[in-house]
C-alpha cells in the first residue's frame, strides 16, 4: 500500500473509531422514535438524508419535546472533526462510503432546524429567543430562514407575547441586512406584529423609497398591516400602483384601499 493511501485509511479508522466510540457513549440512552434515536433524527437535519417537508412532518409527530434537540441543532456549528471528515468522505471507496455516517452540514442543519420550529406552531414558542440569535449568524441561508419563520411563528401565536418587543426590534436590523432575501423575509415577517411593530414604520418607510420588488413590496404591505401610516409615506405608496412590478403594484393597491377606507 502507497503511503499517501495507508495515511487516509489510517486517518478514516481513526475518525471512525472515535465516532463510534462517541456515539456509544452519548447516545446510549436516546429516545427512539421509528426504530431511531433521536440523534439520527438530528443529524438528517444536516446530513442530506431527508428533504425539508419529511423532516417537519416526522418531527412534529415525534411524542416527546424536541425543542431542546432542534435548539441544540440550532446552536451547532462545523467543528474541526467534521469538516475533516466531511473533506475525507467523498474520496473512500463506495463500499466503505455506505457503511459511514454521512458527512453533517451544520449550516443546512440549522437552516432546517428553523424550518421545523417553523412548522410547530405554538409548541415552539419557548424557541423564539434562539430564533432571535440566529438573526445574526454568519451564514445568510440562516438568517433568510429565521427571518421568515419568525413571521409564521408569530401569526400561529397571534396575541402579543413577551418576545414582541425584541423580535420587532430584531427583525428591523434585519430590514438592513446586507443579504436581499433577509430583507424580503424580515419585511414579511414584521407584518405578523401588527401594531407591536410601530418602532419598524421609520426603516419600513426607507424602504419604500430606496427598495425593489419584493422587499419593497413585503415593506408597503407591511405598513398597511401595523396601522397608521405617516402622511409623508402615501405619495410613494400612491405612486407604487403604477410600479413596474406587479407585486408592488397589488401591495401598494391595497394599501390605498384601506387608507381610502378610513379617510
Amino acid at each position: 500500500m502507497k503511503p499517501r493511501n495507508a495515511i487516509l485509511v489510517s486517518s478514516v479508522a481513526v475518525l471512525f473509531v472515535a465516532f463510534v466510540l462517541w456515539s456509544v457513549c452519548a447516545l446510549d440512552r436516546e429516545p427512539v422514535y421509528k426504530g431511531k434515536k433521536t440523534s439520527v433524527w438530528v443529524n438528517a437535519l444536516g446530513d442530506g438524508s431527508l428533504d425539508t417537508s419529511t423532516l417537519e412532518r416526522e418531527f412534529a409527530r415525534m411524542e416527546r419535546n424536541v425543542l431542546p434537540v432542534l435548539t441544540q441543532a440550532l446552536e451547532r456549528k462545523n467543528s474541526l472533526f467534521h469538516k475533516v471528515y466531511s473533506a475525507i468522505h467523498p474520496r473512500l471507496p463506495a463500499s466503505l462510503r455506505s457503511r459511514l455516517a454521512r458527512p453533517y452540514d451544520a449550516v443546512m442543519g440549522r437552516c432546517n432546524a428553523i424550518y421545523v420550529l417553523g412548522s410547530l406552531g405554538t409548541n415552539a414558542a419557548p424557541a423564539i429567543p434562539t430564533l432571535l440569535k440566529a438573526l445574526d449568524d454568519d451564514d445568510a441561508r440562516v438568517r433568510q430562514a429565521a427571518a421568515g419563520s419568525l413571521g409564521i411563528l408569530r401569526q400561529c401565536l397571534k396575541s402579543n407575547t413577551e418576545w414582541d418587543a425584541d423580535a420587532v426590534a430584531q427583525l428591523t436590523n434585519a430590514l438592513q441586512d446586507g443579504d436581499l432575501l433577509v430583507q424580503i423575509n424580515a419585511a414579511s415577517s414584521i407584518s405578523a406584529f401588527g401594531s407591536a411593530a410601530i418602532h419598524a414604520v421609520p426603516t419600513l418607510v426607507k424602504m419604500v423609497s430606496t427598495s425593489s420588488g419584493y422587499a419593497k413590496a413585503n415593506a408597503i404591505f407591511s405598513l398597511g398591516r401595523i396601522g397608521e401610516i405617516p402622511e409623508h409615506v402615501v405619495p410613494a405608496i400612491r405612486a407604487a400602483v403604477d410600479d413596474p412590478n406587479r407585486e408592488v403594484r397589488q401591495a401598494a393597491a391595497k394599501v390605498i384601499e384601506k387608507i381610502e377606507g378610513h379617510e
